[in-house]
């Protein structure tokens, strides 16, 4: 057996009996006082001697001043041997013999020398032997290659290689740390028919192992690596990869016309064929196909291209200028790929479109512009490839110009019903003003005003009832001049009616506007132009009502109820609640104002509506009022959901009533 020796006299070992003073000179051993020790290594450390798994002898140069004695600490072992185990103050040397380790774990034990109430240790540690084991040793492969994994068995780090000759189809699939346990290569597929075999070397230390790799051959085959081509109408090249075992031959079966090879030698081996397409000149898309073939196998592979026929898109006229009270105008498109309006303004409306591959004449509808100033839009225009045009268009302001001051304006008047859910005898107000309002259809427009003590106060109230003195609920005021009582459902209509022609008759309007709303991200914004064909001094009031709440309602009739569904309820005053003033200076005066407000949860807006109301001086006309309202009463108003918009009112027909088509229905865009 080889032996390593360490020679530990290199760091001799000395003690003493007793604890000694650095600095004192020590009398010989038997003569008076105590023994010494002296120590050439660093003071009060122990020798550790380390062994191979193979074993070996190690020697310690003791020198003490007193008798010693060795011993084994602990357990006894059998591995592990020394002499001598005591000795007396002269220099002598302790040998350690250690046997070897036919284990796989490192083993140690200590060795204690003893003089007098000193101590040293002499730590033997021997190291294991090194084990490696593979599992499988053995592996066999198709053809096809995979994925092959050996598990490593190991006590100590190992490393691995591949033979020379396999490493190009045996590959690591990843490098691990030198501790794992289980190691994956691919084995890449052989295209040849002969088998093959390649060798995975591992190495531990002084140990080895070799786990061999065996592959089948592949039978006679053609292999293509792709086998659909796509190539846009311009053409180009396509490169067809394959494998092949065998000989072949390549032929264009379709497409020869416009489909040719690019000629290279045939061998057994990868292959990179290259084939020319040719531009399509024709809308229509073709196919040609490639065939790979060997007769005396009954061997076929075959590749399809598909080339695109050529793609036309264009858009005419791409800019449209539209007139201000609105208009349809139409764009051409042709296009060989499906297309569609991909976006536009929200003041034009699509009326009819394409979808599919053709030629089409869209036709598109732009809303009269409420504004004095002109706007402008983009439409977007995109096919199937996302190929896209856009067509401008710019559309003048309001046309004021040319609009017609000589036909009466058409009226509505207004109904503040001030109510509270805790008022039992409101439902009988309601339930009239719906009655009314089927018997008069569009000829007024009633809101729910709540008090303070409602759960739906309006933010408004204390200026209307400041204006009105409401004593007590339900109570209804007509136009700001009349008030009407909580009637039975006829009587209720009747009056209504009567006040109508009273007011078209005394009073007849002399205001109209076109009222825009949008909503975003919970803000509402309102424009306003309004018509006055004389001149003086008006207000101009913009409410927000909101519909379908549902909650609590006091019912002395039905019984309560807490799913009643409250309806055109005053929320939010974008202008002052009694209006803000506007002065015209001239007759057949077109002005216009702009709003903006954030709507406060919980409120919904999309459950708004608009509600613009244009008020006048009485001025000389006597004053059929039921009470001290003041100066001013509703002259027009009108009403439409929030993001719609609708238009001026007139009357179409003949006369000073309301007679005739109405112009000016709302109109969502």
């Amino acid at each position: 057996m080889k032996r390593l020796t360490v020679f530990v006299l290199l760091s001799v070992m000395a003690f003493a009996c007793t604890p000694i003073p650095p600095d004192l000179t020590f009398p010989e051993t038997g003569s008076s006082g105590s023994a010494s020790v002296e120590v050439n290594w660093a003071s009060g450390t122990n020798v550790s001697l380390v062994f191979p798994s193979s074993g070996g002898t190690a020697t310690v140069a003791i020198k003490a001043t007193g008798n010693w004695e060795a011993s084994i600490s602990g357990a006894p072992v059998d591995w592990c041997t020394f002499s001598p185990s005591s000795g007396a103050s002269v220099d002598t040397q302790l040998k350690v013999t250690v046997s070897a380790n036919d284990t796989y774990m490192d083993r140690n034990c200590s060795i204690t020398l003893v003089c007098g109430e000193n101590r040293r240790t002499v730590v033997v540690t021997q190291k294991q032997q090194d084990a490696l084991f593979l599992t499988p040793a053995k592996m066999e492969v198709p053809a096809e290659g995979g994925t092959v994994e050996v598990e490593v068995r190991h006590n100590t780090e190992f490393s691995y290689a591949v033979s020379k000759s396999a490493t190009e189809w045996i590959v690591p699939i990843e490098t691990r740390g030198m501790t794992t346990d289980k190691v994956s290569f691919e084995v890449r597929m052989n295209p040849e028919s002969e088998p093959r075999q390649g060798d995975i070397s591992f190495i531990s230390g002084t140990s080895g192992e070799t786990v061999h790799v065996y592959q089948e051959g592949m039978p006679p085959c053609i292999i293509l690596t792709q086998k659909e081509f796509n190539v846009g109408s311009e053409g180009g090249t396509v490169t067809v990869e394959l494998k092949s075992n065998v000989d072949f031959e390549c032929k264009i079966t379709e497409g020869s016309a416009w489909l040719a090879e690019d000629k290279t030698r045939s061998t057994v081996s990868t292959h990179t064929r290259r084939f020319t397409v040719a531009a399509n000149p024709e809308e229509k898309p073709r196919t040609a196909r490639i065939v790979f073939s060997n007769k005396e196998n009954g061997l076929s592979e075959t590749v399809t291209v598909m080339q695109a026929g050529v793609v036309f898109f264009s858009v005419d006229p791409k800019s449209v200028s539209v007139k201000g009270e609105g208009d349809t105008f139409s764009v051409a498109v042709n296009s060989t790929l499906g297309f569609g309006v991909y976006s536009l303004p929200e003041w034009i409306e699509v009326l009819l479109t394409g979808t599919r591959a053709n030629t089409a004449v869209l036709s598109f509808r732009a809303a009269p512009n409420p504004h004095l100033d002109s706007r402008s839009g983009t439409i977007l225009i995109r096919n199937d490839a996302g190929t896209q045009f856009s067509v401008s268009v710019r559309q003048e302001g309001a046309d004021t110009q040319s609009f017609d001051w000589s036909r009466p304006f058409y009226h509505r008047s207004l109904i503040f019903c001030f109510t509270a859910d805790w008022c039992g005898y409101c439902p009988i107000m309601h339930t009239s003003l719906e009655y009314a309002h089927e018997q008069l259809p569009d000829r007024f427009i009633s809101i729910n005003v709540h008090g303070n003590s409602s759960s739906y106060k309006f933010s408004g109230y204390d200026a209307l009832d400041g204006q009105f003195d409401v004593t007590g609920y339900p109570t209804g005021y007509m136009d700001g001049r009349r008030i009407i009582a909580n009637y039975s459902e006829t009587a209720y209509w009747n009056y209504v009616k009567r006040n109508l022609d009273e007011q078209e008759s005394n009073y007849p309007c002399v205001t109209t506007a076109g009222v825009e709303s949008t909503l975003s991200n919970g803000n509402v914004s309102v424009n306003v132009l309004m018509y006055f064909k004389e001149a003086g001094d008006y207000k101009v009031t913009v409410y927000l009502t909101e519909s379908g709440i549902i909650g609590y309602q006091s019912d002395h009739v039905n019984g309560d109820r807490n799913n009643y569904r409250h309806d055109d309820v005053a929320r939010i005053s974008l202008t002052a609640p009694l209006g803000d003033k506007i002065s015209v200076p001239a007759p057949r005066t077109v002005l216009e104002r702009n709003y903006k407000v954030t709507v406060p949860a919980p409120y919904r807006p999309e459950n708004m509506r608009v509600l613009v109301f244009i008020q006048r001086p009485f001025g000389s006309a006597v004053r059929l009022q039921d009470g001290p309202y003041g100066d001013d009463y509703v002259d027009n108003c009108f009403y439409t959901e929030v993001g719609t918009y609708v238009s001026p009112a007139i009357v179409t027909g003949e006369g000073g009533g309301n007679e005739g088509v109405v112009d000016g229905k709302p109109v969502i865009w």
